[in-house]
């Protein structure tokens, strides 16, 4: 095969621009190259797929994924030279499809007719192709039918969704950049094209010719006992391989087979058929989709039932069709396309022996229960199920690790609790047929008995971690993920379980991360609140291996200051981190608003990594100050089970990244509740807005819309990169863990932690609640540190520590003087007590007016507040603590002795009155 001079066929359109290529591709990993080449068998020059990940030949259907790469590798490969050009891979997953017109574009840039109407209808995307002849389309949409081709007098057609390529150029056809939906208008352009036949007699033989008097599932045991037996076990069970080639998944042939199958066997029934079909694996969105004047489906069904020549007629029936008595045998004519091909190799399963009373067939995947007893035998499940291991937690409670292939005929594994055995029969056929388990209806329980006997066989033992983050179960310890355990050495396999699973579904990865690192964490350096987002995200792990306490920080600030993009970053740092008002459903940023349960999930779900949630003002303003307690706690509710006592809780450990546009403090007020030190420490505000830059710092934004721009792209990369830096962090500290030892490694952190504790606490003076806080920025500032020596973010060179001051001096501002609860009291009792002076009477001035109701006295030395008035002064504060800490600062004069003790109240003589109130006498210079 030669290789030609691109420039040479392609002289038009040489180089691609990249950078104008559809936004709406570049989330999908499905990018390949290609270079055109000349194939002895090939009169003209071929476009041939090349991987830009490792420059060798692929291929466009399922089983090259692995080979394809994200955008930017691909722009990096074709920049080698070594490539023609730039082309995306089409398939079933992604919602794309390509329409190429050739041969549309006149030499003077004129279009034909057909291609104009063609535009007129489908308004998107559209570029000139490689050889400036033609066009391509690319919309979002489902093909209605399945041709692909047909040639016209004024240039050929081609409509492809899936196993196919699409060259990209960059070069548009108009201003329209984006992929459009036009579902409605591709299915007017493919019947106008491919319009519908009628045939009468089609139509007759869609009417049912005679009803079986037999229900489905004796319908299926039927058909699963003929010869045939096997090829519709696996159609019923979503199996399409028999049917793929290198270029086409064979769904669609799937489906026209099964359906050719039920045509035979219910007699043409095309409602039953249709019943049967949506009961298997091979059922998707597309069967329901509109195909001109009928559904996919329909047009399925109605090509079977035409196709099919002859129909089943069981012996003890007779058919209504009294001219055809003959009984028939299955006739395998139409599927002479199945080959007999075993869906497992019998010599290397991956499933235990049995046992005596049960097999599964290595030829189509079913399992068989030989029966015992009065109780009869027969396919119980139409897929390969085992138990792979018997697993228990640290409270050595025992759960079944279960294994089984999908529709897909992908593996799955599942934990569960070995007590569902004995719950209600639907209990883990619910669980398991959720999860893509093909069973059938009526054989759960047979299903449970065949789990509960090879559950008693299994030799296999592990470890049942309950929730994310570190499982001490393992020496060492190792990391749990959703869907990866990180560094378990012990021996014993770890399983994740847990009925959070959805929602952990947000910890994903997308992108490597070397493009998280360029895009996300170099682009938060100069930009100290955004870079302390990301240090929260690896802080959260080292907090429990440097004996640190769950905590967080509240960022506040007005609409668009950018507090968003810092809980944004720091979510980067472990899965999904999609803004949360425009991708709630996928993101992994939670929302302040729900139940104190709701929120007991999520810090469950995210125990050893960072919590962001956002919105605080969606929370109500009397719950906040104990919900601040309870996700910093890491301890819920006792909540009583059935059989009495406590149930089991779940604890965590995590770290919180708050946002909203108000303070945690302004919200409890809203309440009529005051906030106490404990809340004001484990959840500090931390202001957004003290600027107008909000929290785009870099010199390089120097102006209101460049710093808009900055942020719109930075949370943008944060919802398109993400996922990877947790994992490799964890991966780093394994590394080391291993290498040190546990106790090594924890010294040497605890170490750090203390030097930088030490810095932060330099030059101020702090109650006890404000040190906590410190030792929190310490952990933070010290994993900045291991994540930098990993090469995760660019190496420290004194920007961590600046980063950690930067919020720690917004922190002292924001609190102006108020390190600790007393001191916030105090002044607020000074301001409230200052505001009211008219309702205090001078008892030095005889000619003083005296005011409408008294709160106290003043003279030179005092002002005396009326204890019955004290209450209101003090607000929210409790006027204990206030009088207490008054006392410790001697600026309030005591009372009599009484028993060795003085009161704190006085009684007060007041001239022309005969009563003596008691008052607190609190010195005048301490309101000055």
């Amino acid at each position: 095969m030669s290789i030609l001079n691109p420039l040479d066929i392609y002289p038009e359109f040489k180089t691609v621009l990249c950078d104008y290529i559809p936004s709406q591709l570049r989330e999908y990993n499905q990018f390949i190259v290609w270079k055109l080449e000349n194939a002895p068998d090939k009169q003209k020059p071929t476009k041939i797929p090349y991987s830009p990940k490792t420059f060798k030949k692929t291929g466009c259907n399922e089983k090259y994924r692995d080979t394809w790469g994200h955008y930017e590798q691909a722009v990096a490969a074709f920049k080698t030279g070594k490539f023609t050009g730039i082309s995306f891979a089409l398939t079933e997953k992604d919602p794309f499809v390509a329409i190429d017109l050739d041969h549309c574009v006149s030499k003077s840039g004129q279009l034909s007719a057909f291609a104009d109407s063609t535009l007129a209808l489908i308004n998107s995307y559209t570029e000139y192709s490689p050889s400036g002849t033609g066009l391509h389309i690319l919309l979002s949409g489902e093909k209605p039918g399945n041709n692909c081709k047909k040639i016209l007098s004024e240039g050929d057609i081609e409509i492809y969704e899936h196993s196919r390529f699409i060259t990209l150029t960059g070069h548009w056809y108009s201003e329209l950049e984006v992929i459009k939906k036009a579902n409605d208008a591709l299915s007017q352009l493919y019947f106008q094209i491919w319009p519908v036949k009628e045939d009468p007699d089609n139509k007759k033989s869609y009417k049912q010719i005679a009803p079986l008097q037999m229900d489905d599932s004796e319908l299926i045991e039927k058909i699963h006992q003929s010869k045939n037996g096997h090829k519709f076990d696996a159609l019923m069970a979503g199996d399409t391989s028999s049917y793929a080639n290198a270029d086409n998944e064979g769904r669609t042939e799937a489906d026209l087979a099964l359906c050719m199958i039920l045509a035979f066997w219910t007699q043409k029934d095309a409602i039953r058929m249709e019943r049967i079909f949506r009961s298997s694996g091979l059922m998707r969105k597309k069967w329901d989709r509109s195909c001109g004047d009928m559904s996919y489906g329909d047009k399925t069904i109605q090509k079977a039932i035409s196709c099919t020549k002859e129909v089943y007629s069981p012996k003890n029936i007779i058919s209504i069709n009294e001219s055809r008595k003959e009984n028939y045998e299955y006739d395998d004519t139409e599927e002479r396309a199945l080959p007999e091909k075993p869906l497992f190799d019998a010599n290397n399963v991956p499933w235990p022996d049995p046992g005596a009373l049960y097999r599964i067939n290595p030829i189509n995947g079913q399992l068989i229960f030989h029966g015992a007893g009065t109780d009869s035998g027969g396919v119980i499940a139409l897929s390969p199920i085992w138990i792979h291991a018997i697993a228990k937690n640290i409270f050595n409670e025992y759960s079944l690790v279960v294994k089984f292939f999908d529709y897909n005929k992908k593996e799955v594994t599942v934990c569960f609790p070995t007590y569902m055995l004995s719950e209600r029969v639907g209990a883990i056929g619910r669980l398991i047929r959720n999860l893509g388990m093909p069973l059938i209806s009526g054989k759960e329980r047979k299903v449970n008995s065949y789990l509960d006997r090879m559950a008693y066989r299994c030799k296999n033992t592990g470890w049942i971690a309950e929730k994310i983050g570190w499982f001490e179960g393992t020496n060492p310890p190792c990391f749990v993920l959703p869907d990866n355990i990180l560094g378990n050495h012990s021996g014993l396999e770890v399983f994740y379980q847990s009925n959070l699973q959805q929602e952990a579904m947000s910890f994903s990865q997308i992108g490597s991360l070397e493009q998280w690192k360029k895009h996300v964490a170099d682009s938060a350096k100069n930009n100290p609140l955004l870079m302390f987002g990301i240090l929260c995200g690896f802080g959260a792990a080292l907090t429990k291996l440097v004996g640190g306490e769950s905590g967080g920080f509240h960022f506040y600030g007005t609409t668009s200051c950018g507090k968003t993009a810092v809980a944004q970053g720091a979510a980067s740092v472990w899965g999904n981190a999609s803004d949360p008002q425009v991708f709630s459903e996928k993101t992994s940023i939670r929302r302040w608003k729900g139940t104190v349960s709701g929120l007991e999930g999520y810090a469950q779900l995210h125990n050893d990594i960072v919590l962001c949630l956002d919105e605080i003002g969606n929370i109500k303003p009397e719950d906040l100050g104990d919900t601040i307690y309870l996700l910093t706690s890491g301890i819920p509710k006792a909540r009583s089970q059935i059989e009495g006592g406590i149930r089991k809780q779940s604890t965590w450990h995590t770290m919180l990244v708050s946002t909203g546009e108000l303070t945690v403090y302004q919200i409890m007020k809203l309440a009529g509740e005051s906030e106490k030190g404990g809340q004001r420490h484990r959840l500090p505000d931390i202001p957004c807005d003290t600027t107008d830059k909000g929290v785009v710092e870099d010199p390089v934004y120097d102006t209101k819309n460049k710093r808009g721009d900055f942020i719109t792209k930075y949370k943008f990369f944060c919802g398109k990169y993400f996922g990877t830096a947790g994992p490799n962090f964890i991966n780093y500290l394994l590394d080391l863990i291993n290498k040190n030892g546990i106790i090594e490694f924890s010294e040497k952190i605890m170490k750090l932690v203390e030097s930088i504790d030490q810095r932060l606490q330099k030059d101020i003076n702090l109650p006890s609640e404000g040190k906590r806080l410190i030792r929190r920025l310490a952990i933070i500032s010290a994993a900045g540190c291991y994540a930098a020596n990993a090469g995760i973010i660019s190496k420290d060179d004194g920007y961590i520590l600046k980063t950690v001051m930067t919020v720690r001096n917004l922190w002292i501002k924001e609190s102006e003087g108020y390190l600790s609860e007393n001191e916030r009291a105090l002044d607020d009792f000074k301001h409230n007590v200052l505001t009211n002076m008219n309702y205090f009477e001078d008892i030095t001035n005889k000619d003083s007016r005296l005011p409408s109701k008294i709160y106290g006295y003043i003279n030179s030395d005092y002002i005396m507040v009326l204890v019955k008035s004290m209450e209101d002064l003090c607000g929210i504060h409790s006027s204990r603590n206030i009088l207490r800490e008054l006392n410790k600062r001697n600026k309030i004069t005591l009372g009599e002795s009484v028993k060795g003790k003085h009161k704190i109240s006085k009684r007060l003589s007041v001239p022309h009155k005969k009563e003596r109130p008691r008052c607190y006498f609190i010195y005048r210079d301490f309101f000055d």
